[in-house]
């Protein structure tokens, strides 16, 4: 579990190093001039990688297995979100993407069970952002949010569970991040979002059935290109 920690964390560090490493060399290449924003819609999009932060309380046959858990494999996706500014520093976004499909597999006293079963899955975001003003003259916009999360499970496979189902899930979600301009109407950003969200599987093994209440707290970062218009 360590090391899938760490292979996340490593994850999320690459891509932000490889979207700041780009700013020095745009600004080198062009005199960009600040111009005040009166752009009302905005819209970012781009690559993103989903580390999940999973456990699970496993029951057969509505009794506890002790020591029993499970996790959810990280992935990768394509997101974007949409923008309204209400003023110059506070915005609406909603954040929607391609369903990527990930693993959930047995962990703990169950680890040998191996892959459950896969979902495929598409979290919509709304948020309410406030962006920061004060680094405008270096064309950088910070910015935080937060709201709320609805997760929507398209489909699900079986693994070592026949019948395997994983319910669709509200949440709340934490948000950070940062927007670099490079003309008037387009930048680059990197994004992250940190979920609290709970869900539940079913299924059978055998003829037991299989009840998890999962904890999947993902944590999601985004870079890519921001319009606005």
């Amino acid at each position: 579990m360590e090391r899938k920690t760490e292979r996340s964390t490593l994850n999320i560090y690459k891509c932000c190093l490889v979207l700041f490493s780009i700013i020095p060399a745009v600004a080198s290449a062009q005199d960009v001039v600040f111009q005040p924003d009166n752009s009302r819609w905005w819209i970012r999009a781009g690559g993103a990688w989903a580390a999940f932060n999973a456990s699970a309380d496993v029951k057969a046959g509505g009794q506890l297995i002790p020591g029993a858990s499970a996790n959810v494999k990280d992935n990768a996706a394509f997101m974007a979100e949409f923008g309204y500014r209400i003023t110059p520093s506070v915005s609406l976004g909603l954040t929607i993407g391609i369903p990527p499909t990930t693993t959930m597999s047995g962990a703990g006293t169950v680890a040998g069970a191996g892959k459950l079963g896969k979902v495929k899955y598409g979290p919509t975001v709304l948020t309410l952002q406030y962006q920061f003003q004060a680094l405008a003259r270096y064309n950088l916009y910070p910015y935080l949010g937060a709201g709320v999360t609805y997760v929507k499970i398209f489909d699900t496979s079986d693994g070592a569970i026949s019948d395997f189902q994983v319910r669709n899930a509200w949440g709340g979600v934490a948000q950070a991040g940062l927007e670099y301009r490079l003309t008037k109407h387009v930048g680059i950003f990197v994004d992250v979002k940190k979920f609290i969200l709970r869900t539940s599987a079913t299924g059978y093994l055998g003829p037991v059935p299989l009840h998890a209440s999962a904890r999947l707290d993902p944590v999601i970062v985004a870079a890519g290109i921001a319009f606005r218009f």
